[in-house]
């Protein structure tokens, strides 16, 4: 008897469980709001695809190129697998429920304040450190699966050369995190990312990442969310599996 009025609390528990780890994931936003710049640009809004990468870019839009805006968005995808994805599912599998909220405290402040306003420099500066520190494992995590992603979508040549940009091109970026899926990213498509950039109308001079080795089309944006999916589920996965071992 016991046993059935477990099950009902298990499940109800469960349920609450990933309703509220879902909250601190967001892959759906991250696909929908690349895909949704995409389809402008293949309608020929280009207009409207720069107001709308805004939502994924903290640089300015008002002046980039078609080419410009798909690399912006391959940029975001890489970048954001890590933020969105593969450090709170980290922290979740360390730590829970309160690990998740620890580490989205961290990124969030830091996405606030991290080095951006004289008033609050003293907490922008330690929220970007923590912020660094926190995602120093977990981004390494998503490069490697971006590899292990290409590898399985585009085959043998696309993994290997992830893997290569990445350990070539990883410690380029000005972020000590950032750098590593990104380049992953770059490496999986073949395409070059970073260059120069305007944030409030400063221009920021960041190194080149990749090889440009194929035109940067819509193709690669759609093949850039595909990798991040099975990037994504693939982590999901393994610690799943880490999970169930540790148990038995």
């Amino acid at each position: 008897m016991k046993k059935n009025l477990d099950l009902p609390w298990l499940l109800f528990f469960t349920g609450v469980y990933i309703f509220f780890t879902s909250q601190f994931l967001a892959l759906r936003g991250l696909i929908s709001a690349g895909k949704k710049v995409e389809e402008l640009l293949q309608k020929g809004l280009i207009e409207s695809a720069r107001k709308e990468l805004k939502a994924l870019v903290g640089r300015d839009t008002e002046f980039l190129s078609e080419e410009e805006i798909r690399i912006a968005i391959i940029e975001s995808l890489a970048e954001n697998l890590n933020d969105a994805v593969i450090a709170p599912l980290f922290y979740l599998g360390i730590g829970g429920l309160l690990g998740i909220v620890l580490y989205k405290t961290v990124n969030t402040l830091d996405s606030m304040v991290g080095y951006k306003n004289e008033k609050y420099i003293k907490l922008g500066w330690f929220s970007a450190k923590m912020d660094d520190f926190f995602n120093y494992v977990p981004a390494r995590i998503a490069g490697i699966l971006i590899v292990f992603s290409a590898f399985l979508i585009k085959g043998k040549t696309s993994g290997k050369r992830a893997l290569k940009i990445m350990l070539r091109d990883g410690r380029k970026h000005p972020s000590p995190n950032s750098g590593i899926p990104e380049s992953a990213m770059a490496g999986a498509l073949g395409i070059k990312v970073g260059g120069p950039c305007r944030y409030q109308g400063i221009l920021s001079i960041k190194p080149y990442i990749g090889d440009n080795l194929f035109p940067v089309s819509s193709t690669l944006v759609k093949t850039a969310i595909f990798i991040v999916i099975i990037s994504s589920f693939s982590f999901l996965l393994i610690l799943v599996l880490c999970k169930f071992m540790l148990k038995n």
